[in-house]
């Protein structure tokens, strides 16, 4: 599961907090995210690519990124557009994207 936990405007732009929660049974060794940031009228504002590996089978891992350069107030969702990498540590790929289970505790919409 990804929550996106926080969100927090600073002089570089908006900062994420996500909380990843890894009950997949497996360790992964690559684990990315194609993320798309839309503005509040759902217009597209910027594409990310964050790798968030390594996540340790069955913990809880806090990561933080910039969503862009511009106030948290001006972003309206963020988009799980895919995940291109989700590996095990035996190189594996597994299908993340039907595994995953997003929710947000901040004022922006975490989808996918």
């Amino acid at each position: 599961s990804i929550e996106l936990n926080k969100v927090e405007s600073t002089e570089q732009g908006c900062l994420s907090v996500f909380l990843l929660d890894n009950e997949t049974g497996h360790e992964l060794h690559r684990f990315r995210l194609d993320l798309v940031v839309f503005d509040q009228k759902g217009v597209y504002a910027k594409q990310l690519l964050i790798d968030m590996a390594p996540l340790y089978e069955d913990k809880k891992t806090m990561a933080s990124f910039l969503l862009g350069d511009v106030a948290c107030d001006d972003i309206g969702s963020v988009l799980i557009n895919d995940v291109p990498q989700c590996e095990n540590g035996a190189g594996a790929s597994l299908d993340c994207v039907k595994l995953l289970q997003v929710q947000s505790r901040s004022d922006i919409p975490l989808e996918k």
